[in-house]
């Protein structure tokens, strides 16, 4: 019986042995994946982010019909982006435009193009601001542009260089050359 037992397991021995042999020359070597340095690193279509405050509220949302994450620089490029800030008190503040950059971090928000923001005041009446080349920062969340900037409200439009919003603060200011021009509002009877 145990010469029946030494067979076996020889015969076993040998087909583990061929077995082996065969998978190595016989298979390809497996693909080693390298990680990658450049290029798309992930895309996506109709993305929402939202940050939440520890206390359960937002802090801001961000929505983009397409999204591209690249590499080496990890700069989330999105398209079409409407970017909601949600101050702790006093109303949403939005701001859109034609595309963004969210730099690392997903707390700076880069619009190079048009920018619209639009907020409420404290009656309720909705105010307009256009400008370009604005900066986001939603941790802080504060705005600034270097570029000429247009305030439309009710009965007046303010025109500027350069932007300086806090969102928590509710205020929006221009930095230079800032010219107004009001008009008396319109009543109907």
């Amino acid at each position: 019986m145990s010469l029946q037992r030494l067979l076996t397991g020889a015969a076993l021995a040998l087909t583990l042995m061929l077995g082996y042999w065969l998978a190595r020359h016989s298979l390809p070597p497996p693909l080693k994946m390298e990680p990658l340095t450049h290029g798309t690193d992930y895309a996506a279509e109709g993305v929402t982010l939202t940050q939440w405050r520890s206390n359960g509220h937002r802090r801001y949302r961000l929505q983009a019909v397409h999204l591209t994450h690249t590499l080496p620089d990890r700069l989330t490029r999105l398209t079409d982006p409407v970017l909601v800030v949600y101050p702790e008190r006093g109303p949403p503040v939005t701001l859109r435009s034609p595309s963004a950059i969210l730099l690392p971090g997903d707390t700076i928000v880069q619009m190079p193009e048009r920018v619209l923001i639009t907020r409420q005041n404290t009656q309720g009446q909705t105010i307009h601001v256009i400008s370009s080349n604005v900066t986001v920062d939603t941790r802080q969340q504060t705005a600034t542009s270097p570029a000429p900037t247009r305030i439309e409200g009710p009965g007046y439009v303010t025109q500027g260089i350069g932007l300086s919003a806090n969102f928590k603060q509710q205020f929006i200011d221009l930095l230079k050359d800032v010219h107004s021009v009001y008009t008396r509002p319109t009543t109907s009877h």
